[in-house]
Order: C-alpha cells, then sequence, then structure tokens
C-alpha cells in the first residue's frame, strides 16, 4: 500500500513539474546568468551609497544610530570599507561595515566596544 501511494506521488510530482516547466529553471538560469551579472553590477558607486546602505544596517542590527561614517574602497577587492567615527572626547566603539561594491550585499557588520 506504502508503495504504490509513494509511487503515485512520485508521478504526480513529475507531471506536474514537467507541464509548470520546473525541470526547465536551471538551464534557463544558466542561460541568462550574464546578463543579470551586466545588470547589477556597479550599484555602490561612490562613498554617499556606501555610508546610507551602512547606515541602514547598523541600525538593523543595533538599533539607533547618531555615528558619522567613513568609507574606502579597496579597488583590488571591489569592497567598501564603512567605519564609524566617535565625536571628539567620547570613549567607545564604532561600527564597521564591508559591502560589496558590485550588488551591495553586506559582506561582514561588526561593532567594536
Amino acid at each position: 500500500m506504502k508503495k504504490t501511494v509513494c509511487r503515485i506521488l512520485i508521478f504526480v510530482l513529475f507531471i506536474v513539474s514537467f507541464y509548470t516547466g520546473f525541470w526547465l529553471y536551471p538551464i534557463i538560469m544558466l542561460e541568462g546568468e550574464d546578463e543579470v551579472s551586466k545588470m547589477y553590477n556597479d550599484i555602490v558607486k561612490d562613498e554617499k551609497i556606501a555610508i546610507e546602505i551602512a547606515r541602514i544596517a547598523v541600525k538593523s542590527v543595533y538599533g539607533s544610530d547618531d555615528s558619522s561614517y567613513i568609507a574606502k574602497l579597496d579597488s583590488a577587492s571591489d569592497l567598501w570599507t564603512v567605519v564609524g567615527v566617535l565625536p571628539e572626547g567620547w570613549l567607545g566603539g564604532v561600527a564597521e561595515v564591508i559591502i560589496d561594491k558590485n550588488d551591495g550585499r553586506i559582506v561582514n557588520i561588526t561593532h567594536g566596544k
């Protein structure tokens, strides 16, 4: 009984995937991969955009954030490093966010003590 139910279920899943084209998805993704990567290349063009992304990420992870930030681009790895700056005379840690220049992905986010 169980074998028959399993066979029927597998057959139904096969038919559904065949008619919906689900099995074509990996082939379609491979064909369009270059076009997608060209569309989303160099998303974070300048330090202003990198700082805004970092500010949103820090606020999301650590709560409110009133710090100033500086951003530096490492052109060899295409990564923005955005570091918080404390006002003069203040003690404590600052956030550091590393952002991929090409797609805006946050590679790493840390906060000192």
